[in-house]
């Protein structure tokens, strides 16, 4: 059992036993240590257009397994209170970006951010990868001609 893994214990592992009947060997296994390389996070302030498409970046860290990526809002009064936020209106890409595709009045709020975690078996709790808080919003001065503006697109 490996209670503190380091990388030199990464490998292939064996197990043989030798009787003067002969020798007896386990299958080979591959021993790969998690873990996750947190980054330093500092909080991004934003002030989208009020109904065009927004994005939100969550960079992904070097980590072994790769980690499923949650966003979350967070109470900036009270940090311990998180919950998830996803709708119609947001979509979550592979890369852990969130793509608003109109972005409204209710996506912004003095009392709250976007929190990006990583969730992985390398650590025992949610790891903050980023922060973003939506200052205030922006009028669409632009004119209204339809144009289209690219957004996440699945390769499935």
């Amino acid at each position: 059992m490996f209670f503190n893994p380091k990388p030199e214990d990464e490998g292939k592992y064996q197990c043989l036993v030798e009787t003067p009947a002969g020798t007896a060997s386990t299958r080979q296994i591959q021993l790969k240590r998690a873990f996750i390389n947190a980054p330093q996070v500092k909080t991004q302030e934003h002030t989208p257009v009020e109904g065009k498409p927004f994005k939100l970046e969550c960079p992904i860290p070097e980590s072994y397994p790769k980690p499923k990526i949650v966003w979350k809002t967070q109470l900036r009064s009270d940090p311990s209170i998180v919950e998830e936020f996803l709708s119609r209106r947001i979509t979550l890409s592979p890369d852990g970006t969130i793509w608003f595709s109109n972005v409204t009045e209710s996506d912004v709020s003095p009392s709250f951010k976007y929190v990006c975690f990583a969730q992985t078996p390398a650590s025992g709790q949610d790891v903050v990868l980023a922060e973003h808080f939506l200052k205030s919003l922006v009028q669409d001065k632009g004119p209204k001609d339809g144009e289209l503006t690219p957004q996440y697109v699945s390769n499935d």
